[in-house]
């Protein structure tokens, strides 16, 4: 989902795009190891417990393997495609 976000945004190279994405993904999941989204979810704010279940709010290595295995399979289509196009 990340990817194709990214896709809509810039149109930039099939690699390019996948690299930034498992950037930002590696990013948030990072991010919850300080426990922030965690505490994020006693906010009196719905928006906010929202944005910290979309975040997420535990560590998993088993999440960063998923991402890399979606982006791959999206960049692998993405690469494709360009080559069909042109």
């Amino acid at each position: 989902m990340v990817y194709v976000l990214i896709s809509l945004c810039w149109n930039g190279a099939p690699a390019r795009k996948a690299l930034a994405a498992m950037l930002l993904m590696t990013m948030i999941e990072m991010f919850q190891i300080t426990l922030i989204p965690a505490h994020l979810l006693k906010s009196g704010y719905l928006a906010v417990r929202i944005a910290a279940r979309l975040m997420g709010t535990e560590f998993a290595y088993r999440d960063l393997v998923s991402y890399a295995a979606g982006i791959l399979a999206i960049y692998a289509v993405d690469r494709l495609t360009c080559k069909i196009v042109r």
